[in-house]
Parts: C-alpha cells; structure tokens; sequence
C-alpha cells in the first residue's frame, strides 16, 4: 500500500506580543501641516503652540519646517503645525523645544478650575487576556516649586481607568532633568477587561491648583499583542504546514 501525505492549509491570525515601542505620535515631534506627517516642523527659540490634533496655531514666536518653506508665524491665522496621536481631555499643554534632548515635549499643566489631560487619539489594541502590559514614559518637572497635584499616567481598556499591579513614580520637581514613569499590568489586573480597547491618558490630576507643570516625552508600550497583516499571518500558515509535512515524511 502506498502512502501519501496530505497537507491542509490553515490560516489563522496569531497574535505576537509587542516590544516596547512609541505610541503613534509619542515622541510629540510635530509637522508642517496638511503633509501627512511627512515633513517635520521645529519650534523657534521661546516658541511655543497649545493643542493637539491637526491645524494647530502657534501661540507665540515662529516655526520652521523641513521642506525649507516660509516659516509659520503666530498670529497670522493660519494654521502651523500637525501633532499626530492625542485628543484632549481636560485642560491644557503647550507644544515646545522642552523635550527629551531638546526634541519636541508636551508641557502639560493645570488650568483654573481643573486637571490637564490628554490621551491618545486611537486604540493601542485589543486585550486578549493572559498578557502582561508596561507602559512607560520620560518626565521632567518644573525647575522650581511643587507638583501639588498627582501626575496622571494610566492604561484605560473602553474608557475605565486600570489598576497597575507594579509602578514607577519619579520624584517631582527634579530641576528639569528627565526620568522614566512605568505603570505594569499583569494578566491578573487586566483579566476583567479581555476584549476592550486600549488607550494611554497622561497629564496632572489638579482641579485646585493651577500652574503645576509637567513635560511628558517618549510615551511607550510592551506586551499589547497585535495581530499579523494578512500576509504575515499567510506565511506563518505556509511555515508551519511546511514543517509539519517534513515531520510526516521522516516517519
């Protein structure tokens, strides 16, 4: 009797754990406008924008950009620049050269009356359940004075705000200089939230005292699973069939 193999082609989506990596725009380098993010823009010296989103006015001094046309100039009512990836919540931020290495930073403080938070604008992904979630970013204080108000730094899955198994907080004011701030989940904390979309939301939780300030930089994410384009997910289903027919003709 002879033998023949048969091979069945089955392609599922495998989910493949992250590294750390950005979330879109959380490096908050900005962007000539109405470009798609493809031509980057830098703040003059003391010059500075308020908002996130697309078509933003600069608040004071100038800005240049990368294709090397005319600067954008405050008060002209045009719009200036693009910052990709966030949506305000509450209160304000300023965009400025006051970021990891003077790179761009988002200045996030407390208005009269109430806190200053942004989030990002899209899912980060799905929570699938069994993984474990790190997010992290870089955080300078002020120069002088206190955060009287806790930073905000949180992983919400369809708007509700997590509980982190384990965390790190800097220490605030820490003249300027920048450190990191974690929050991690573990499968535990996050087993009540299987199938909900993620967002990050940053900024300072201060309804009583206005002017805390703090500069966020380098918004990062590690271990939200996503699942492969279809192409990748079609070669990972040609791999594994080509090792298993390998395996049935060694028998």
């Amino acid at each position: 009797m002879k033998l023949t193999h048969k091979a069945i082609l089955v392609l599922i989506p495998l989910a493949l754990p992250t590294q750390a990596a950005l979330v879109f725009g959380g490096d908050f380098e900005v962007y000539k406008p109405g470009t798609g993010y493809t031509v980057p823009a830098t703040f003059g010296a003391g010059s500075f924008a308020r908002g996130v989103g697309d078509g933003i006015q600069l608040a004071g001094g100038t800005i240049s950009y990368g294709d090397g046309s005319a600067d954008g100039q405050n008060g002209d009512g045009i719009p200036d620049l693009d910052l990709p990836g966030w949506e305000t919540i509450q209160g304000g931020n300023d965009l400025t050269n006051n970021g990891v290495g003077g790179s761009t930073g988002m200045n996030i403080f407390a208005a009269w009356g109430g806190d200053g938070r942004i989030q990002t604008a899209g899912s980060l992904g799905t929570i699938l359940g069994g993984e474990t979630i790190t997010i992290t970013a870089m955080v300078g204080g002020p120069d002088t004075g206190p955060i009287q108000g806790p930073l905000a730094f949180h992983l919400v899955a369809d708007g509700v705000q997590l509980t982190p198994t384990s965390l790190v907080d800097p220490t605030l004011p820490n003249g300027g200089a920048f450190q990191m701030i974690s929050r991690t989940y573990d499968a535990t904390a996050l087993s009540g939230s299987i199938g909900a979309s993620t967002k990050i939301v940053l900024g300072v939780e201060d309804a009583n005292n206005a002017g805390n300030r703090v500069i966020f930089d380098d918004v990062s994410i590690e271990g939200l699973p996503v699942v492969p384009e279809p192409a990748s997910s079609l070669l990972f289903g040609l791999g594994a069939v080509a090792m298993a027919f390998r395996r049935a003709r060694k028998k």
